[in-house]
This record gives structure tokens, sequence and C-alpha cells, in this order.
């Protein structure tokens, strides 16, 4: 797997992607009843 890369967040970048991307990897943990914000946070 390739090393990750940090960087700013561009004004190309989608925030809906990205809440998505969130959604789905705290999912596992909403599942467990874990309430992190990323796992019920809206794009706004």
């Amino acid at each position: 797997m390739a090393e990750p890369i940090l960087r700013p967040f561009g004004a190309n970048d989608s925030i809906s992607e990205l809440t998505g991307l969130l959604h789905r990897a705290y999912a596992r943990l909403a599942a467990m009843g874990l309430k992190f914000v990323a796992t019920w946070q809206t794009d706004d």
C-alpha cells in the first residue's frame, strides 16, 4: 500500500466525498454504539 499524502484541503476538494469517507471509516464504531462526530456529521 502506498504511503498516505497529507496536504491542505483545496478549493477543488469535495466536502461530500470527504464526509462519505469519514462515515465509511467510522461505520463499524457507529454500529457498536460509539458516537464519534464523524459517524453522523453532515456536509454543513
